[in-house]
């Protein structure tokens, strides 16, 4: 009995496995700035992620400052 449970459990990761090597060949995972492949699902392209530039807060005026530039910011506002 445990050996046809440890054998349907082997069966069915290795089906999960192929049926995701099966989608990842039909969908290939995408960067979220420039749809180029990129090896990582909800990942960035390296030349995305070298243009980014990040935000930094120290106390609560930053903060607020930070959520200001944040929602005023081009990307969010074109929306």
């Amino acid at each position: 009995m445990l050996r046809a449970m440890a054998f349907t459990s082997r069966l069915a990761a290795g089906v999960r496995r192929t049926g995701a090597a099966l989608l990842d060949i039909a969908l290939p995972m995408r960067c979220l700035v420039c749809q180029t492949t990129v090896m990582t699902p909800g990942g960035l392209c390296a030349p995305c992620w070298q243009g980014l530039s990040f935000v930094e807060s120290g106390g609560s005026l930053a903060r607020r400052l930070a959520a200001e530039a944040c929602a005023n910011h081009p990307a969010i506002t074109s929306l």
